[in-house]
C-alpha cells in the first residue's frame, strides 16, 4: 500500500503564487486542452487564463457545487463540470497537460486520482500534481518522471504532524 495513502488532512487550497509555479512547469503550448480535475475555487485555472487567454482550452472538474457557483465559474474554464472526477466519464480524453492539486487525504485514495489522471492523458502529455512527498507514482503509469520540487507545507495535519508535500512533474510515455 502506497505510504501516501489515508492521511488525515485538511482542505488545502491552491495559492495564487503556487498556481502560477504549477502551470509555469507544465509547459503549455498554444491550442493545449488542460485538465484541472480537482478545480476548487479556480485558482490553477485562472493562472493559465493570466498567461494563455483564449489560446487554450480548459475543462475543470470539481466535486463541491458550493464551490464551483462563484470562483471557479468566473476563472474562465471553457468547460466546468460539477462532480467527482472519479465517476465523471472522460473515457476518451485526451488532454494535452493535466495540472492538479488532488485531494490526498481524509482517506481520498491519491493513486486512484493519478491513475485516472494518467488515463486522460494524451501520448507525451505532461501531469502536474501537488502529492506527498513520498507519493510514489503507480507502476502502471508508463513514463518518466520529469522533475519533483519541494514545496512548504501549507499546514499541519489533524493530528499535529506535518507531512511533506511537493510538486511532481511527469511525462506520460517519456522514456525513462
Amino acid at each position: 500500500m502506497n505510504p501516501a495513502l489515508n492521511r488525515d488532512y485538511s482542505k488545502y487550497y491552491t495559492r495564487p503564487e503556487t498556481a502560477d509555479l504549477l502551470v509555469e512547469m507544465a509547459d503549455i503550448q498554444e491550442d493545449m486542452t488542460i485538465l484541472e480535475p480537482s478545480a476548487g475555487s479556480g485558482a490553477i485555472v485562472k493562472a493559465i487564463r493570466g498567461i494563455w487567454s483564449d489560446s487554450v482550452e480548459i475543462h475543470a472538474v470539481e466535486i463541491k457545487p458550493f464551490v464551483v457557483c462563484q470562483q471557479l465559474i468566473q476563472s474562465n474554464a471553457d468547460i466546468t463540470i460539477i462532480g467527482d472526477f472519479l465517476k465523471v466519464p472522460l473515457e476518451g480524453a485526451e488532454y494535452h497537460r493535466v495540472i492538479a492539486n488532488p485531494p490526498f487525504g481524509n482517506e481520498t485514495d491519491l493513486t486512484c486520482h493519478w491513475v485516472k489522471m494518467y488515463n486522460c492523458l494524451r501520448t507525451y502529455g505532461i501531469i502536474v500534481s501537488i502529492v506527498p512527498s513520498d507519493f510514489v507514482i503507480p507502476k502502471s503509469s508508463v513514463g518518466k518522471e520529469l522533475k519533483r520540487v519541494p514545496l512548504e507545507n501549507w499546514g499541519t495535519n489533524k493530528d499535529g504532524t506535518v507531512t511533506p508535500i511537493c510538486i511532481v512533474v511527469f511525462g506520460k510515455h517519456w522514456p525513462a
